[in-house]
């Protein structure tokens, strides 16, 4: 999409639209107007889309997180990287978003195994795993 125009990417965009964003967008009239730029565009949806909980919450979605009933332990490793996403602060410095990913990889890490039931839980609980790859490889 880089060399494509404003327009073109509008409508692209707008064509793959589905569910609740294309709902969205039928209703939102400012966005039919004449003269919308790729960015008043781009904004419009994410200030719609953006998620409204905090950082709070979603910590301590991560800290109380546990495998349900029917999940697979990768599908809940999945659910904990996806978790820890959306903790992780975004910052300009490489050096401290650096720092910022490997806490993250370590509390990913450690909610993971405190968070797995039965069988996989047990195996992990004594093992020395130091990534959350080696504690899907163990807990399976």
């Amino acid at each position: 999409m880089g060399k494509w125009n404003e327009a073109d990417k509008i409508e692209v965009a707008t064509l793959r639209l589905a569910g609740a964003a294309k709902i969205f967008y039928n209703g939102c009239s400012n966005l039919h107007e004449e003269g919308v730029t790729w960015q008043k565009f781009k904004d419009t949806f994410r200030n719609r889309f953006k998620d409204v909980h905090t950082d709070k919450f979603h910590f301590t979605s991560l800290q109380n997180a546990r495998q349900k009933k029917n999940e697979s332990t990768h599908q809940f490793a999945d659910r904990c990287k996806a978790l820890a996403q959306k903790i992780i602060p975004k910052v300009d410095d490489p050096v401290a978003q650096r720092i910022h990913r490997e806490t993250a990889k370590r509390t990913v890490l450690a909610n993971f195994l405190s968070g797995l039931v039965g069988v996989p839980e047990t195996y992990t609980r004594f093992a020395n795993t130091q990534t959350i790859e080696q504690g899907l490889t163990t807990a399976l």
